[in-house]
């Protein structure tokens, strides 16, 4: 029985697409961005809140809602 090797079966990918590198770095930078406005806006948010008065309670009720529709917004296919 003839042994079968793994470089059969792998598929030879281009080396050095040009721009390749710029895209990914572009995507992950506008990830890194993305994420951490959510937190500011979260941070941004809660402390508003209690700084017009409202109860804390309140201030964290409003946040689990707002924890709540991300989890939704990113589980919906």
């Amino acid at each position: 029985m003839e042994e079968e090797t793994l470089s059969e079966f792998v598929i030879p990918l281009p080396v050095d697409l040009p721009g390749s590198r710029t895209t990914i770095s572009a995507i992950l930078i506008s990830v890194f961005l993305m994420g951490a406005g959510m937190g500011v806006q979260g941070s941004a948010v809660s402390l508003r809140a209690g700084l017009e008065g409202f109860s804390e309670s309140l201030v964290g009720l409003i946040m689990s809602a707002k924890s709540t529709q991300l989890r939704g917004l990113c589980s919906v296919p």
